[in-house]
């Protein structure tokens, strides 16, 4: 499936994504493989929630985390560049990315819900929404071999997480208090900025609906 499945990203970001690991990409040693490219990526959106987690009681750690987005940025995009350049594409390799994202996003989101500065019940039932709105991108996949990112993409999740620390370190009060809960830039902003994303899977979804065959008619030849 891997070698059919073609990929729509119309990210602002991915150009400069592009350019990133396509410089790095001569400076990486021989035995390094996308794979452990992907792998690496994973570890470091574990240390990214740890970072965000305990920034609640150390909030320069949130720098960490800030640094670790970016980091595990240019390694989502330079293990598939690096695959393509050595033409080491396989089915196992867009199964482990696939697989990687989805709990790199949830470890991340975690370390958010469970700091003090977010309302926990809140960010934990926005971080339930990510399997779903992947889930509508991965019936692209099964349905039709294509993955549409949209102009949505991991990508700015990533960038709107990094400014979100950099508010709450610089400016750490609550925005507001509703029914005596005090509620920070993570609790205001990400419902906010989800509901684009929430309209472009739905868009995506129905689109996707439309254009699959519909029921036949049952006639006297069946």
């Amino acid at each position: 499936m891997a070698k059919s499945v073609t990929k729509t990203d119309l990210s602002l970001l991915t150009p400069l994504a592009h350019q990133i690991a396509r410089r790095l990409i001569p400076l990486l040693p021989a035995w390094v493989t996308p794979n452990q490219i992907t792998v690496s990526g994973l570890l470091v959106n574990v240390v990214c929630s740890l970072s965000f987690y305990l920034a609640s009681f150390r909030r320069e750690l949130l720098f960490v985390a800030c640094t670790c987005l970016v980091l595990n940025w240019v390694a989502d995009n330079l293990d598939g560049e690096l695959a393509r350049a050595r033409r080491m594409t396989s089915e196992r390799g867009f199964y482990l990315d696939l697989l990687v994202d989805q709990f790199g996003v949830a470890i991340v989101c975690l370390g958010v819900a469970f700091s003090n500065y977010g309302y926990t019940p809140l960010l934990l039932t926005l971080t339930l929404t990510y399997p779903l709105m992947s889930y509508v991108t991965l019936l692209h996949v099964v349905m039709r071999q294509h993955f549409p990112l949209g102009r949505i993409t991991p990508a700015e999740g990533r960038l709107g997480l990094i400014a979100l620390a950099l508010l709450t370190y610089f400016f750490p009060a609550p925005l507001l208090t509703i029914g005596g809960q005090p509620l920070g830039w993570f609790d205001v902003v990400c419902p906010i900025a989800l509901l684009p994303a929430f309209y472009e899977r739905a868009a995506d979804a129905m689109a996707l609906y439309r254009g699959l065959e519909p029921p036949r008619q049952a006639t006297g030849d069946d």
